[in-house]
């Protein structure tokens, strides 16, 4: 060796305290040190290959792997920290110029020199060294230098690869200090470390506390230790960023536009994720339970301290359940946001519509010559002024804002149009339709991207949470809407999806028909409780409705045939849960094949059937039907003991099951479980309404509850439940069933109801509360 007897820990304190001062001096001129010495490094490399080439041994390379693929795998876990330039670059990006184009273009330069030297450099030394030289030695380019050329050949190999070491550490310290900087500028570490001086345009005291840092692990933390956490680290990081690009491709991030996009998505970041776990594992339980012990810790930091500290939200927690908007402050207006004055319909444009003045067409038809309020929002990250961006955008803007006037001018129709440039696109859609208390947003179809995982929208979680009706539109190119097919089904929307059909029929002067699928090989019985349905159905229209019946092998194929008779089809939209994003929807399917527009509804589920509420109360029928007229003697029960929802729907089974014949609590249950999954009955202001379609005889049951203590029910408002009005209904007793949620929402909205059911002690007190506030509705 050069110095046997050279101290290790003082040798390396004194080159920390070199390359700190290499640092402090500048980016610039440490960029300049790593060149010349990156330069030497490869040119001193390639020649100790070649004058090697006569020292090669093929019988080295048997057996070619002495411990096995574990073996190989483990060493290459070992060794993984050479690729931690991923840190690097993630901490210096905000330094590069122009890097849309210099970062990936560096990143593959880098990512192909450093590979090619790696395995040519690891191939000479395993054909030129003995492996029993190898095992062990830390210090194997000295050892091929020494094979190839002598002693002093290994001296002047040894010199060189300190120096490349130290330009190395030089390197991780410049993007190590960059952490605590960025974090003291974000107010999440004490302001001193955000210092930059003046002279050489460095952070130094972020730089200086690092070195500290680095040299405490230098004077009492043994190397090899450190190398295989460091390398499970960078492991780490590596899953993450192959998470990354999962998630902003899935989370539709409009701002998120790179340049260069990874090949084979999704595949090959799935495959990071793998294979990088597998490394850690291999790594062995140290390094593991280190680099798992280091994360907790760093998350327990991040969500008990610095959230709370910063405004930006990441895409997964903006996209994800947002509690901020169901809160009592979630009305307020975001900074930087456009006042929106009280509109019908607001229709969201996010920039990739096929046709914008299509869609704001469909939400004026809607509006029932109402105000619409078109809204183009554009998305921006954390680094873009708003401002900025829509002036940058402002051609755009224009153009579209231009379209639309000369649309309502067309039209003679009230429509507004706003852009706004927002970082939160789900805060900005939610605080526009509370502010406009409109009755429909409407939005385009987004369907599911080629090779995507996903089929989330914009909006992602807000999707099921908005406080308005939502229609989804799916532009297939048709302009002019002569055939409307509406496709209901038993559930929360078909009265809005036949209430909404017939409406466009009459703003269209369509022809509308009602339409319901069946198997072939379907019973009787079947298909005439389908045309039943459907012949009630019909009542809610106003324009002359056919029936028609769909009959098919197969229902996607069958109705997807169909729709190429029509030219808009109307139907509901599913839950938006995990099983729907990640598998594909049959009203997805249909809307993917359907040979015409598609337009699919969905109602708030605090709205209660409002399409059928506004029709009732103009109708004689409605006002015959009154709740009390359907509770049965005993289907009132006060302070019932369940403490969870599961409890309580298994309750209702059983109440019911007692008072039904031909029914079994099993069946029960599930009716109402169905509708669970459809879409969750809580309504809000502590009120459910569970209910489910099986056939009780020849009218509906109805149950009112009301619980000793309130339970978690999932509700639109996130508050607990303690009032059920429970509903079995037949098939063919769908509008009873509508006019009694009417009548359930009237006495909600009008009366005291909800408050003498809680204070009653006993099933005779909720029926005369029932009784007395109906009566009170009748006059009014």
């Amino acid at each position: 060796t050069l110095a046997p007897a050279a101290p290790i820990v003082p040798t390396g304190m004194a080159l920390l305290v070199a390359v700190t001062a290499l640092n402090v001096v500048g980016v610039g001129k440490l960029s300049k040190v790593q060149i010349v010495v990156a330069t030497i490094s490869v040119v001193g490399l390639v020649a100790l290959m070649i004058g090697g080439f006569s020292s090669y041994r093929a019988a080295h390379f048997d057996p070619l792997f002495p411990k096995g693929a574990s073996g190989f795998l483990s060493a290459a876990a070992f060794v993984f920290v050479s690729y931690a330039g991923v840190t690097k670059i993630a901490a210096l990006a905000g330094e590069v110029k122009n890097p849309d184009k210099n970062l990936p273009r560096g990143i593959t330069i880098t990512l192909l020199v450093a590979a090619t030297l790696y395995g040519v450099v690891n191939f000479a030394l395993a054909a030129v060294v003995p492996m029993d030289r190898l095992v062990g030695n830390l210090r194997p380019i000295y050892a091929l230098a020494d094979v190839v050329g002598g002693r002093k050949l290994g001296i002047a190999a040894a010199v060189l690869s300190i120096v490349t070491m130290t330009s190395m550490a030089a390197a991780g310290l410049l993007a190590s200090s960059r952490f605590p900087y960025a974090m003291a500028r974000d107010k999440l570490l004490p302001a001193l470390l955000g210092g930059v001086s003046v002279r050489t345009r460095s952070p130094v005291p972020a730089i200086s506390a690092t070195a500290v840092f680095m040299g405490l692990s230098i004077a009492t933390l043994d190397v090899m230790k450190i190398a295989k956490l460091a390398s499970a680290f960078t492991i780490l990081m590596y899953m993450a960023e192959c998470l990354a690009v999962i998630v902003l491709r899935e989370g539709r991030v409009s701002w998120y536009r790179p340049t260069y996009r990874a090949p084979l998505y999704p595949v090959l970041p799935i495959a990071g994720v793998i294979s990088g776990l597998g490394l850690v594992i291999l790594l062995g339980l140290l390094p593991s339970v280190g680099a798992l012990v280091l994360s907790l810790l760093g998350a327990m930091i991040f969500f008990g301290y610095s959230r709370s500290r910063t405004a930006e939200r990441g895409v997964v927690s903006k996209i994800g359940r947002r509690d901020d908007l169901l809160s009592s402050a979630r009305s307020e207006r975001p900074p930087s946001q456009p006042v929106v004055s009280s509109a019908q319909v607001v229709v969201a444009l996010f920039g990739n519509e096929r046709s914008p003045e299509m869609l704001v067409d469909v939400g004026a038809a809607l509006s029932d010559e109402g105000r619409t309020h078109v809204m183009h929002f554009t998305e921006v990250d954390d680094a873009t002024e708003a401002e900025a961006l829509l002036e940058q955008d402002d051609a755009f803007t224009a153009s579209l804002e231009r379209r639309i006037g000369a649309m309502a001018e067309e039209t003679g129709m009230p429509i507004a149009f706003d852009a706004v440039a927002t970082r939160d696109i789900v805060r900005s859609v939610h605080a526009v339709t509370d502010q406009a208390h409109c009755d429909w947003i409407v939005m385009q179809w987004q369907g599911r991207p080629r090779r995507s995982l996903t089929s989330l929208t914009p909006v992602g979680w807000l999707i099921n949470h908005l406080p308005a009706n939502l229609a989804i539109f799916k532009d297939s190119g048709v302009r002019y809407v002569r055939k409307i097919l509406a496709l209901p089904a038993p559930g929360p929307h078909d009265a809005l999806v036949v209430r909404t059909a017939d409406h466009l029929a009459m703003r269209y002067r369509a022809a509308i028909t009602l339409a319901r699928f069946v198997s072939e090989d379907a019973p009787e019985e079947e298909v005439d409780t389908e045309r039943d349905y459907l012949a009630q159905l019909d009542r809610l229209c106003e324009a002359d409705a056919e029936q028609e019946l769909i009959v098919g092998a197969a229902k996607v194929p069958a109705i997807a045939s169909a729709t190429a008779g029509f030219d808009l089809l109307v139907m509901a939209g599913p839950q938006v849960n995990w099983r729907n994003l990640l598998l594909t929807s049959v009203e997805d399917r249909i809307t993917e094949q359907a040979a015409c527009s598609v337009l699919r509804l969905r109602t708030p589920r605090g709205g209660i059937h409002a399409a059928y509420s506004k029709r009732a109360e103009h109708s004689p029928a409605a006002r015959r039907i009154r709740l009390v007229d359907y509770v049965g003697e005993g289907d009132a029960v006060a302070r019932v003991d369940a403490r969870q929802k599961s409890a309580m729907m298994s309750y209702l089974a059983r109440h019911f099951a007692e008072r039904l014949d031909g029914q079994t609590l099993r069946a029960i249950e599930d009716a109402f479980l169905e509708r669970e999954k459809e879409q969750n009955t809580g309504v809000g202001n502590g009120v459910a309404l569970p209910h489910g379609t099986m056939e009780v005889g020849p009218r509906a049951v109805v149950g009112i509850f009301t619980l000793r203590e309130p339970i978690d029910y999932g509700a639109i408002d996130d508050e607990p439940v303690d009032v059920l009005f429970a509903t079995l209904c037949p098939s063919s007793e769908r509008e009873a069933h509508l006019q009694l949620l009417s009548d359930i929402a009237r006495l909600a909205s009008l009366t005291d109801v909800l408050e003498r059911l809680r204070a009653a002690e006993d099933g005779e007190a909720m029926i005369r509360a029932i009784t007395e506030c109906s009566e009170q509705l009748a006059e009014a």
